[in-house]
């Protein structure tokens, strides 16, 4: 049994005692309000009934909440003495017992300048805690704004509570119009149940109530039920929505699925259960196929009346039948059923039971009118299903008398509309309406749903033209209205349109009122709003867009990195060959500036190679600590050298927090984006940058797709031509782009979303048609502090130690080992992992270091420096890819490897690396 209520609306349906406190409190604000209106008119009858009024009112300044007055009613409220209150803030005398609770009643009252029925937990002077009710209004007084504040301590209402029991069988009518089962238990015991439960159950609803729960619990389940409920009580966390088998009144194991909520019933804790039957219907026919015989005692006993059809002919009833219809079976079972159903119910009977045998989708359960032995009309209700029968095709159907509960549903009505000011305190939307759709009953939040200022604004309205759409009007004439005729009842989503021009989505729940012949009197509904809910919906499918575009990216990530390592192998022997003809030409030999622009174009080729590394997620070549101010000055001032024509405006954080990443995949990010930009403005125009540090709630980071915490938050806005939607959403896209043909490779975009989830951020862009674009860009904080970057020499360094290189691309090895020779050292080679081992295990003692490719087919460079590591755990490897650092090799760094030689590398860079591992 659950947790304890969480809102005033959840305790609103189970529990009709706290329904009551709160129309008196409605009557409390009312007054209040009066109040208010007598204040303006009198300051001295505002005084009277201030210290006269029965509720707890204190009046606080709205700029600085001190209080200004209280009444005698709020000292023994709190017992605080007056003189202890005025000048004093509540937060000050920690009256409030939640800072959350505070901000939320203040932001409430600030943007809507009042508050309406909200619980609310004070602290008394003496640390005790008192649960009130509360209501606010924002009032002004010559010229000042207060707040005017109403407490009702609802701690000792166990006399109204009782007197309220009294009339719950008055408000029952909205428990019966609910989709699920509904029962409160109490120390175990069944207190209180509608119809629905009753239907799954199996029982009459006066054999249910003071029933044990227990008993109608699964023997198997009973442990797991009991337990459940007992560490509910005790405060702990299990969750309110569970499964389990229960035992029918027919004996049979069912499934329910059932969602618990603690309330107050009588002064005592009780669960308030919602429970739904989901067992299959299949399984009782596929009883009654295996044996008639082995379960009729169970329908002899049934409380409902059972009967199989087959056409006209009667082929099964049980006693119950005789007992609800008034006939002997001996009639029951020589006259077609027809007979016996009310003469204005039968064409819709017949309908029904044509349609089921056709195999039409039709509803299983509806309720009609039959004409008992004395000539009296009963209502019944019926549950059908095709089923087979000895053979052949029969229609299944459980009946049961629902008389009563049909006066019980128009007295209980009436009720309701008596009691319009409990109706005005329901979450839901409630009304009736005649015949001709004339609205002749609305309580206050239905009102409020439709726009009008009171329910009275309703009355007399004609529902379907007033408060809906053309194609709304339609649906309720072609699909509701008929339900209601035909079944009784609908329920749906439509959606309003209020006299305020809103479009409000709503779930609906029609129902017919009867009078005691079976004619339809009556129209009710109750309406819930279900903004919410539909913009939640909206939330998760374009989280899911987001998810299928990020898959999407990644699959062409994979293949861009598997190209980018390819193409860095066929460099690194471009590169190497000209690093070693380099070395043997003078510079003023003719050919070394033809040389030197090969080495250039090598260089162009590894750019690329890096946008489709950084694409495919992989181009963290070196991260660090960095304040991303730093970053974003130099690139923009770089960029603005060159584009006079732009003004760039910059906004950083004082103290940005630092981040981790690549400062040159951060360098090559920001340009592209400028670039962009630039691109977008031909005319010239204005970037603005700036750089913010947010913290992400949940809700925050679901949005955008990352998790909770400290980012760094940077925008790039342009002033240029904007994109449209199509263009924003494959913006990102390898390979788009909205330029001619050879004026762009469509990478820039994708590189800067692959580089930045690679940094595990997120980037979102913001453009309509000439209103120009704005990209934002979430990094993770970091808590490391600032790295400085460090000037590197690019003089070549030589030695004369034995080097043995690693590598499956045989051009790779052969200008490597040129290019190692070339500086003095001796080298050893081998083209996968097996020959790297052995020449290893053979001249382990000559070996200085390993150059390791990690790529290779057979044993990977992974595994190959494990074994390695195994035969010498002090063994100097530097990793070699045309991957980046990022992954596997990565993880390779971590487990001890000494560096990284990201391919293609030229002699000065080769040399360096190799000393910085040799050297230490």
């Amino acid at each position: 049994m659950p947790d304890q209520p969480k809102t005033h609306q959840e305790l609103s349906t189970g529990n009709a005692a706290l329904k009551e406190r709160i129309r008196e409190l409605e009557a409390m604000v009312a007054e209040s309000r009066r109040t208010e209106n007598s204040l303006r008119r009198s300051q001295q009858l505002f005084s009277i009934i201030f210290r006269a009024n029965p509720a707890a009112v204190v009046l606080s300044f709205f700029s600085n909440g001190k209080c200004v007055d209280v009444n005698e009613a709020y000292v023994r409220l709190t017992g605080y003495e007056r003189k202890e209150l005025i000048g004093k803030t509540t937060v000050e005398l920690n009256i409030w017992t939640s800072s959350e609770e505070r901000q939320r009643v203040v932001a409430e009252l600030a943007e809507k300048g009042r508050l309406e029925n909200v619980e609310l937990t004070l602290r008394r002077k003496n640390g005790e805690l008192i649960k009130t009710i509360a209501g606010g209004e924002v009032i002004t007084l010559d010229g000042q704004r207060y707040i005017l504040f109403f407490f009702l301590d609802v701690t000792d209402r166990k006399r109204s509570e009782e007197a309220l029991r009294e009339s719950e069988e008055k408000y029952r009518v909205l428990v019966e119009a609910a989709g699920e089962a509904i029962f409160i238990a109490q120390d175990g015991i069944i207190k209180f149940c509608n119809k629905n439960f009753s239907d799954i159950a199996g029982y009459d609803l006066a054999y249910l109530i003071n029933m044990p729960f227990n008993d109608l619990v699964h023997p198997d389940d009973r442990q797991m039920v009991f337990d459940r409920y007992i560490q509910r009580l005790e405060g702990k966390d299990v969750p309110s929505r569970y499964r389990f088998r229960f035992i029918d009144a027919w004996g049979n194991t069912r499934w329910a699925d059932m969602s618990v909520a603690l309330i107050s019933w009588g002064g005592k804790l009780a669960s308030l259960c919602l429970a739904s039957d989901i067992t299959e219907l299949k399984q009782t026919e596929e009883a009654l196929k295996k044996s008639e015989e082995k379960y009729r005692h169970l329908f002899e006993s049934a409380m409902e009346g059972i009967l199989v059809t087959r056409g006209e002919t009667l082929q099964f009833v049980n006693p119950a039948l005789e007992r609800i219809l008034g006939y002997p079976l001996e009639k029951i079972t020589s006259e077609p059923f027809i007979n016996f159903i009310h003469p204005d119910d039968q064409a819709m009977v017949v309908d029904h039971h044509l349609r089921r045998m056709r195999g039409e989708p039709v509803e299983t359960g509806y309720d009609f009118r039959i004409i008992d032995s004395e000539g009296a009309v009963k209502w019944l209700t019926i549950n059908s299903q095709v089923i087979e029968w000895e053979g052949a095709p029969a229609n299944l159907s459980f009946i049961a008398d629902i008389t009563e509960r049909k006066r019980a549903e128009e007295a209980r009505f009436d009720a309701l509309a008596r009691f319009s000011g409990f109706a005005d305190a329901s979450q839901y939307g409630m009304g009736m309406a005649d015949l001709d759709g004339r609205i002749t009953f609305a309580n206050a939040t239905l009102a409020r749903m439709l726009g009008e200022k009171t329910a009275k604004d309703c009355l007399g309205k004609h529902f379907p033209t007033a408060y809906y759409s053309p194609s709304m009007t339609q649906k309720l004439q072609e699909e509701v209205l008929p339900s209601l005729m035909s079944v009784g009842y609908w329920q749906g989503e439509l959606e309003l349109q209020t006299v305020d021009g809103r479009n409000v989505p709503t779930e609906e729940n029609y129902f017919v009122i009867r009078d005691e012949q079976g004619r339809i009197r009556n129209l009710a509904a109750t309406l819930t709003d279900i903004t919410y809910r539909k913009h939640a919906e909206e939330e998760r499918e374009k989280l899911q867009a987001h998810l299928a575009r990020a898959q999407k990216l990644e699959s062409i990530g994979t293949l861009a990195g598997g190209i980018a390592h390819d193409f860095n192998n066929l460099l690194m022997g471009i590169q190497g060959y000209a690093s070693l003809t380099l070395l043997d030409l003078d510079p003023s030999h003719p050919h070394y500036e033809r040389i030197k622009r090969i080495e250039e174009q090598v260089q162009s080729g590894s750019y690329l190679t890096k946008q489709l590394l950084g694409f495919a997620r992989g181009g963290r070549y070196e991260v660090k600590p960095t304040d991303m101010n730093d970053i974003i000055q130099k690139t923009s001032s770089m960029f603005g050298r060159t584009k006079k024509e732009i003004a760039i405006h910059q906004k950083h954080a004082k103290t940005l927090w630092p981040v981790e990443v690549d400062q040159g995949q951060m360098e090559q990010v920001f340009m592209n984006l400028y670039v962009n930009a630039w691109q977008a403005m031909p005319d010239g125009g204005e970037i603005y940058l700036e750089t913010k540090n947010v913290l992400l709630d949940d809700e925050q980071a679901i949005s955008n797709a990352i998790n909770p915490g400290k980012y760094v938050r940077i925008t790039v806005t342009d002033t240029g031509i904007g994109m449209d939607a199509q263009t924003r959403e494959r913006v990102f896209d390898p390979f788009f782009t909205t330029k001619k043909m050879g004026r762009g490779t469509g990478l820039g975009l994708a590189t800067v979303y692959g580089i930045i989830k690679g940094h595990k951020g997120t980037i979102n862009v913001d453009s309509e048609p000439g209103h120009g674009t704005t990209f934002s860009i979430f990094f993770p904080a970091s808590e490391k502090e600032v790295v400085q970057k460090k000037t590197v020499t690019e003089t070549i360094s030589r030695g004369t130690e034995t080097i043995l290189v690693v590598d499956d691309e045989k051009i790779v090895v052969a200008v490597t080992r040129e290019m190692l020779e070339s500086l003095g050292y001796r080298v050893y080679e081998a083209g996968n992992g097996q020959e790297a081992i052995a020449v290893y295990m053979e001249k382990r003692t000559e070996i200085a270091l390993v150059i390791l490719d990690m790529i290779m087919p057979g044993i990977s460079g992974s595994e190959t420096y494990d074994r390695l590591k195994e035969i010498n755990s002090d063994i100097l490897v530097l990793l070699s890819s045309g991957y980046s650092i990022d992954g596997e090799a990565q993880a390779i760094i971590s487990r001890g490897c000494n560096g990284f030689l990201q391919k293609p590398f030229q002699l000065k860079y080769l040399s360096r690396k190799v000393r910085e591992v040799l050297d230490g």
